[in-house]
C-alpha cells in the first residue's frame, strides 16, 4: 500500500468524525496526566451520544407516560445503543487500520531512520505512550458501556416483574370488592326476609289478641247468662274470669318477652341506605295500617257479637253447649297460633343468628381488603421511589456514556492529530 493509497483512506475516514477544532500545548509531562493539554470545541451543540437529541423535558415525560411508555421507550434506546455497538466497532476498525498505518509510518520512519542520522527516538516514545494510554482509556470506557448495558437490563427485568405483581394484586382486589357486593345484596335479602316475618308473627299477634278478646266475650256472655240465676255469683265468676284472662295475658306476653330476641345495639348501616330510619319509617307505617284495619275489624266484630249476643239471648238453653264448643275451638286455635308464634320466633333468632355471621365475616372481608389496600399503597410507594431511582441511574448512565463519546471522539482527534503531525515530519523529512 503506497503513501497516496494511504492518503485518500485517510481522507475517507475524517467523513466519519465531526469537524472540531483542536489546540494541542505540549510541554513537559505531569503525574497523572498525557503529558500535553488540550482543548477543544466542537459544533454538536445539545447532541448527546452518538447525534441522539436528549430534549430537557425527556426524564418528566418519562416519569408520566407509566411503565408502559417506558417499556417502548427501553426498546428503542435498546436499539440506539445496538446501532452505537456497531458504530463503536466501525470505529475500532478504523482505529485499527490507523494502527496499521501508524505500523507502515514507523516503518518508514526506521527506513529514513537508517538513511539519515536523525534521532526519533523521543518523538516515537512520547507517541507511543500517548498511543498506549489512548487505547487504555478507550478499552476501560469499552468495559464500562458493557457495565452500564447490564445494570439497565436489569432494571427492566425489575419493572417488568414489579409490573407483574401490581396487576395481580389489583386483581385480587376487585375479586374481594365483588365478594363483598355479594355478601351485601345477600345480607340485605336477609333483612327484607326478617322484616317478613316480624310483619307475619305481628300479625299473629293480632289474631291471637281478638280470639282472647272474643274468648272473654264468650265468657263474659256466660257470666250474664248466670247472673240471671244469681247476680252475686255471676259477679264473682266475671271477676275470677277477668282476673284469669289478665293474668294469662300477662304471662302469654312475659313469655312471649322472653322468648324475643333482643334488637341489635348498632343500627345495621348497608351503602347507601340507612336501615333504622327504612325499618322506623316501614314499622310506623305498618302499625298505621294494622291499626286501622284493627279498628273496622273490631267494629264488624262488635256488630256481629252483638246481633250474636242477642241472638244467644233468644236461644240461651240451645246455645250453651255451642258456645262451649266455639270456646275449646278458640282455645285450640289460640294453641295453635302460640305454636306457630314460637316457630316464627325460633326461625327469627336464627334468621338474626345467619345474619350476624354474615356481617361478621363482611366486616372481616372489609379489615382484609383495607390491608390489602394499605399494602397495595406501600408497594406502589416503593415501586415509585424505585422508579425514581432507576430514572436517576439511567440519568447517571446517559450522562456517562455521553461523556464517553465526547472522549472518543478527542481520541479521534488526537489520532488525526498524530497522524497529520507524523506526516509533517514525514514531508520535512
Amino acid at each position: 500500500m503506497d503513501r497516496k493509497t494511504l492518503s485518500s483512506s485517510q481522507d475517507g475516514t475524517d467523513s466519519f468524525i465531526k469537524k472540531r477544532t483542536t489546540v494541542i500545548n505540549r510541554g513537559r509531562p505531569s503525574s497523572g496526566s498525557y503529558g500535553f493539554n488540550r482543548s477543544s470545541s466542537s459544533g454538536m451543540g445539545g447532541m448527546g451520544f452518538g447525534g441522539i437529541a436528549l430534549a430537557s423535558g425527556t426524564y418528566a415525560k418519562l416519569s408520566q407516560d407509566g411503565v408502559t411508555d417506558m417499556k417502548g421507550k427501553r426498546e428503542s434506546e435498546k436499539k440506539e445503543l445496538q446501532t452505537l455497538n456497531e458504530r463503536l466497532g466501525s470505529y475500532i476498525e478504523k482505529v485499527r487500520f490507523l494502527e496499521a498505518l501508524n505500523t507502515q509510518l514507523e516503518e518508514e520512519l526506521e527506513i529514513y531512520r537508517n538513511q539519515k542520522a536523525v534521532d526519533f527516538k523521543p518523538v516515537k516514545a512520547m507517541y507511543e505512550s500517548e498511543l498506549e494510554q489512548a487505547r487504555k482509556v478507550i478499552d476501560e470506557l469499552s468495559a464500562e458501556k458493557g457495565v452500564g448495558d447490564a445494570k439497565i437490563a436489569g432494571f427492566q427485568d425489575l419493572v417488568d416483574s414489579l409490573k407483574q405483581e401490581l396487576a395481580t394484586l389489583e386483581g385480587h382486589n376487585a375479586d374481594y370488592r365483588q365478594q363483598i357486593e355479594s355478601q351485601t345484596s345477600e345480607i340485605g335479602g336477609y333483612e327484607g326476609e326478617l322484616a317478613t316475618l316480624r310483619l307475619r308473627i305481628q300479625n299473629l299477634e293480632n289474631e291471637n289478641d281478638k280470639l282472647r278478646q272474643i274468648n272473654t266475650q264468650r265468657t263474659e256472655e256466660n257470666a250474664r247468662l248466670r247472673a240471671d240465676l244469681d247476680n252475686e255469683t255471676a259477679a264473682h265468676i266475671d271477676a275470677d274470669c277477668r282476673a284469669t284472662t289478665l293474668e294469662e295475658e300477662v304471662e302469654f306476653l312475659r313469655a312471649l318477652l322472653d322468648k324475643m330476641p333482643s334488637e341489635p345495639k348498632q343500627a345495621i348501616k348497608i351503602k347507601g341506605l340507612d336501615v333504622q330510619e327504612f325499618w322506623q319509617n316501614n314499622l310506623s307505617k305498618a302499625i298505621r295500617d294494622i291499626q286501622n284495619e284493627y279498628d273496622t275489624k273490631l267494629d264488624l266484630m262488635r256488630q256481629d257479637c252483638e246481633t250474636r249476643f242477642a241472638a244467644q239471648m233468644r236461644q240461651v238453653q240451645s246455645g250453651a253447649v255451642r258456645d262451649n264448643m266455639e270456646n275449646k275451638q278458640a282455645k285450640e286455635v289460640s294453641k295453635k297460633l302460640q305454636s306457630q308464634l314460637q316457630g316464627s320466633s325460633s326461625k327469627v333468632a336464627e334468621m338474626e343468628a345467619k345474619n350476624g355471621a354474615l356481617q361478621a365475616e363482611m366486616s372481616q372481608l372489609r379489615n382484609m381488603i383495607q390491608g390489602l389496600e394499605t399494602e397495595l399503597e406501600s408497594e406502589k410507594s416503593e415501586h415509585m421511589a424505585s422508579k425514581s431511582r432507576l430514572q436517576a441511574e439511567l440519568e447517571a448512565c446517559v450522562e456517562e456514556l455521553r461523556l464517553i463519546m465526547d472522549a472518543k471522539l478527542s481520541l479521534e482527534l488526537e489520532i488525526s492529530c498524530y497522524r497529520k503531525l507524523l506526516e509533517g515530519e514525514e514531508n520535512r523529512l
